[in-house]
């Protein structure tokens, strides 16, 4: 397989003498054809260039593991608060990239329990204004401690396709910012709840 760059290299060596064979002769369809075809592959190699240049520098800037992404950063500093809550790692969902949206914390079993309980209420209700559905799933870290992921299944499962994921978290994105909102609330409404629900310091 050619290697990219010299594959380039290759092409505008051809353009420049095509142009400088032609140069004294009457222009035919057959060389502005080769002429526009070689211009197409030199566009499409910079431009490849270019799109992966952006998508990784103004896109997806790398940022600090510990620094939160500006759309959830209330709900975990809300999550924080709560006083029965450590937050670990958080996500507010990135297209490009298909990360789904979440919180990733520490709690007793018995705040995480109350959540649940929460969320489940909310759902039942017969106004519900989250726009999706959103759970606690406990996992076990590197030191088989439990910790909690709290996520949206559907943007989980948006976020395995580039083509949904760039329509969840970029076309649709004020849904999800909605639910990071009402969420936000859930918490604040329940927040003396949960500090009665705290049972183990959280390390």
């Amino acid at each position: 397989m050619m290697h990219p760059h010299n594959e380039k290299d290759q092409a505008v060596t051809a353009l420049a003498y095509t142009i400088s064979n032609n140069r004294h002769t009457p222009i035919s369809c057959k060389f502005l054809m080769e002429y526009t075809h070689k211009l197409l592959v030199v566009f499409s190699l910079y431009l490849a260039k270019i799109k992966s240049f952006s998508i990784q520098k103004v896109l997806c800037p790398s940022k600090p593991y510990d620094e939160l992404d500006p759309k959830i950063k209330n709900l975990v500093m809300a999550m924080n608060e709560s006083g029965g809550i450590k937050t670990i790692a958080s996500c507010e969902g990135h297209g490009i990239r298909g990360l789904y949206p979440y919180v990733y914390f520490k709690s007793s079993v018995k705040t995480a329990s109350k959540i649940t309980k929460e969320l489940r209420q909310y759902y039942t209700n017969d106004v519900n204004y989250l726009n999706y559905t959103w759970l606690i799933e406990g996992k076990f870290d590197q030191n088989n401690n439990l910790t909690f992921l709290f996520y949206s299944p559907e943007l989980n499962w948006a976020s395995e396709s580039k083509f949904k994921s760039l329509m969840q978290f970029y076309f649709f994105r004020k849904k999800i910012d909605q639910d990071f909102h009402m969420l936000q609330n859930l918490l604040f409404k329940h927040s003396e709840k949960l500090r009665e629900c705290k049972e183990i310091p959280i390390c």
